[in-house]
């Protein structure tokens, strides 16, 4: 049986409620939509999407904004599940 590859990446991220119970959340991006991906100072990540969304994603320390630069715009992405610091913004243009 082969492999699936689903055009999707997540964005996996935790939040902290306000008792302090931790919530895990997710964010999928469909790698068939995205114009352009710029990266910060911070080692955070811009994601520009066709349907004139920004995604914003402050990345986890084990990962490096390059790396997954690369990987989402060749779309070796697909599949993948990264764990980051946070989804600092999501908007439209």
């Amino acid at each position: 049986m082969s492999d699936i590859y689903s055009p999707f990446i997540k964005f996996t991220y935790t939040i902290v409620d306000p008792k302090g119970r931790p919530n895990q959340k997710c964010h999928l991006v469909n790698l068939n939509f995205v114009i352009r991906v710029e990266t910060g100072n911070n080692n955070d990540i811009k994601i520009f999407l066709t349907n004139n969304q920004i995604i914003n994603v402050e990345l986890g320390r084990d990962y490096k904004a390059s790396s997954i630069i690369n990987e989402i715009l060749d779309f070796s992405a697909e599949g993948s599940d990264y764990n980051v610091y946070n989804i600092s913004s999501f908007s439209e243009k």
